[in-house]
């Protein structure tokens, strides 16, 4: 975070969140095309998720001589004090935001991981959906926040973090309920 200067800080970060979240999509809508053309959209087999989980960790392993070539920054030194682990993690629980934060973090990513599998069999099985249209559906409000990002970056710049997360979140959540009325 030291490298970024506290004035771009959320541009910085939301750009680079665009571009990773941009490309992990396009990276799963076509998996998701290329299963339904070879496969027709069945995924019975538990080789189709085999194949595309070692063609996803021998991209990772290419990335790596890219990642080897970036330099290290110029500074051998930080500018922040080192800190004993046990002290940087539980100074952030003493805050009161931290926590209220943290707290619905974890309900709310709870609720998604046990409401998701029944919605993606429900999509499936119910409304008859391909496996490319679950998937683009799926992906339609990452591919929304991602294009965003930069956007809620400049927000945050300018207003601080807590009223773009509270903005982010009421969002966020409209998606998810609007699937209650299908």
């Amino acid at each position: 975070a030291e490298l970024v200067p506290p004035a771009i800080r959320g541009v910085f970060i939301g750009t680079r969140n665009r571009v990773s979240g941009l490309a992990g999509q396009v990276t799963t809508l076509a998996a998701a095309a290329i299963i339904q053309g070879m496969f027709g959209g069945s995924v019975q087999s538990p080789y189709v998720f085999a194949v595309l989980f070692a063609v996803a960790g021998g991209v990772g392993l290419v990335a790596l001589p890219v990642l080897a070539r970036v330099p290290p920054p110029r500074r051998t030194r930080s500018r922040v004090e080192l800190q004993p682990l046990r002290k940087m993690l539980i100074t952030p629980l003493r805050d009161e935001n931290f926590r209220v934060f943290m707290s619905f973090a974890v309900l709310w990513h709870v609720a998604l991981g046990v409401s998701g599998p029944f919605l993606l069999v429900f999509m499936l099985e119910e409304l008859q959906l391909s496996l490319l249209a679950v998937i683009a559906l799926t992906s339609l409000t990452s591919i929304v926040a991602a294009a965003t990002m930069t956007y809620w970056g400049k927000l945050g710049d300018h207003f601080g973090a807590k009223p773009v997360l509270r903005a982010g979140t009421y969002l966020i959540m409209l998606p998810t309920i609007l699937w209650i009325v299908v």
